[in-house]
């Protein structure tokens, strides 16, 4: 799955719609700067139990690596 690719999912259409109005509309540009901060620090801590709950699940590295854009290795390497 690369970054382009859609997910159906209503959770993730209403993330993206949240995103779409952090466009500096809403939030002047330091906020906005700071609450991206934000999400980043909490997406990447999921994706630290996300990784291993996967590969324990049965996932391959393959498979993992693929989901996040990189390479098995990449992906071993940083959330092994």
């Amino acid at each position: 799955m690369d970054t382009q690719t859609q997910i159906n999912d209503p959770k993730i259409d209403a993330m993206r719609d949240l995103f779409n109005a952090l466009d500096g509309k809403l939030l002047n540009p330091l906020d906005r700067v700071q609450l991206l901060r934000m999400i980043s620090d909490t997406a990447l801590s999921a994706l630290r139990q996300a990784v291993p709950e996967a590969t324990r699940a049965g996932a391959s590295w393959a498979q993992v690596g693929q989901s996040l854009g990189m390479t098995k290795q990449a992906a071993w390497e940083q959330y092994r």
